[in-house]
């Protein structure tokens, strides 16, 4: 469906390993989908919570971002296979969340205003498969990029800093706590810097991490480290440390929220690097779009499901609760995201044929 594996191509920036891929940016996709499944969990997850809600979103765009560096199309082009990859399996999931979720609630008394919620483009906090949001935002990230990708890395730091002055000084209330416009607009232009940091800074880090000069791996691992120790800090004391340092400095609160989420991200990617050769890792964050897409469904079924055979879903315990949104990732893997390419195949091949 949404091209199921949508290929990291690495050309200059290839791994060691002869792979096609940059392995650790599919681990760091996978963390960030069990990331985003566990925190939609709500506070039922303890300190995790809040912990996820630091990184889950900026390391989406970031990621996505950083792939555009492997792309080099036309905007039309790029029309084309966004508007596929993106747009259609959006009405997709959505249409069969709505099917589904009719049948088990036997009402129809919400379903108008659902298919309208849906033909406004899924807005955040507005539709009720609630993670089908950010298929929207991205294929509009994604839509405008190749009409400024080949400005200068100045110019494009430049657009960071005018989105993140317009959303921190103009734009109030701030759209990412109140989200209201078609397809996410709005939320596409606060979560932009990321998709645009992404992209600047994918080469430079897959440079770091390649390096096998011995002063290098000391270094390499001394930042990664440094950023474990700073995202444990966020962890256990639900704060960061860094904004309030620099809260009296003149402009800061333009940049200090980016440098907090660049530092869980680095955390992310270190990680990441280090389970990058993880076959099981990989493969989940190679599904990502399409695990995105089946959140809600999955979140929806299982629970009655289990309860016909006496089990209560969702679990009550922190720790059960990451054990079972690795088990409701799994499920989607190896089972609903097989059987919505079969039906795809059948039933509208000529909108996700193999790209």
């Amino acid at each position: 469906m949404i091209e199921a594996n949508n290929m990291v191509k690495a050309s200059s920036i290839n791994e060691a390993n002869g792979s096609d891929r940059v392995l650790w940016i599919d681990v760091a996709k996978c963390i960030g989908i069990f990331a985003i499944y566990l925190g939609h969990f709500g506070p039922a997850i303890g300190k995790l919570y809040v912990f996820v809600f630091q990184f889950h979103l900026p390391l989406f765009f970031f990621l996505s971002g950083a792939v555009q560096i492997f792309h080099q199309r036309s905007f039309a082009e790029n029309l084309r296979v966004v508007t596929k990859r993106l747009l259609l399996p959006f009405f997709f999931f959505g249409l069969l969340f709505l099917c589904v979720n009719t049948v088990l609630t036997q009402s129809l008394s919400s379903l108008g205003q659902d298919l309208l919620g849906l033909a406004q483009g899924g807005i955040r906090n507005h539709f009720p498969a609630g993670s089908l949001w950010f298929l929207t935002c991205l294929w509009l990230m994604s839509l405008v990029f190749p009409l400024i990708r080949k400005w200068k890395p100045v110019y494009l730091l430049l657009l960071i800093l005018v989105i993140r002055f317009v959303t921190v000084k103009v734009w109030l209330p701030s759209p990412l706590d109140a989200p209201s416009w078609w397809y996410n607009l709005d939320s596409a232009f606060c979560y932009y810097p990321y998709y645009l940091l992404g992209y600047l800074l994918i080469r430079p880090i897959c440079a770091f991490l390649k390096d096998r000069r011995k002063k290098m791996i000391w270094i390499r691992h001394a930042v990664g480290i440094a950023s474990l120790v700073f995202a444990g800090y966020v962890f256990v004391c639900q704060a960061d440390f860094i904004l309030p340092l620099y809260n009296n400095i003149p402009g800061y609160d333009l940049l200090g929220i980016p440098l907090h989420y660049l530092l869980m991200i680095l955390s992310v990617i270190y990680v990441s690097w280090l389970l990058r050769n993880v076959k099981i890792l990989a493969r989940v964050g190679q599904s990502t779009l399409d695990l995105c897409g089946n959140e809600n469904l999955i979140k929806l079924v299982l629970p009655p499901l289990a309860h016909m055979v006496g089990l209560t879903l969702p679990p009550v315990e922190p720790w059960a609760i990451c054990l079972y949104t690795a088990v409701l990732i799994l499920i989607v893997l190896f089972t609903l995201i097989p059987l919505e390419r079969k039906l795809e195949q059948r039933i509208i091949p000529f909108c996700f044929t193999a790209r």
